[in-house]
């Protein structure tokens, strides 16, 4: 896995310039982040999960398939 190093501020939400952004999105600010932290590059497949978190709380028939955030378990 390839990994990188959060930086020290990132700018969050969509400029109002943006064509396709949402107001939710809106007013765009910098987050100063205090606790660095390390993320992976790319999407992981439920192969990689298994091998890292040494289980599996999916059923991909693909096991090269990506697992979209929204339905990985964190324990941080």
């Amino acid at each position: 896995m390839t990994w990188f190093r959060s930086p020290p501020e990132i700018s969050h939400g969509s400029p109002a310039t943006d064509p396709d952004g949402r107001a939710f999105e809106q007013p765009q600010h910098h987050v100063t982040i205090t606790k660095p932290f390390e993320i992976g590059r790319f999407e992981v497949t439920q192969a990689k999960w298994e091998a890292v978190m040494k289980q599996s709380s999916f059923s991909f028939a693909n096991r090269t398939q990506a697992i979209g955030a929204q339905f990985g378990k964190w324990a941080c």
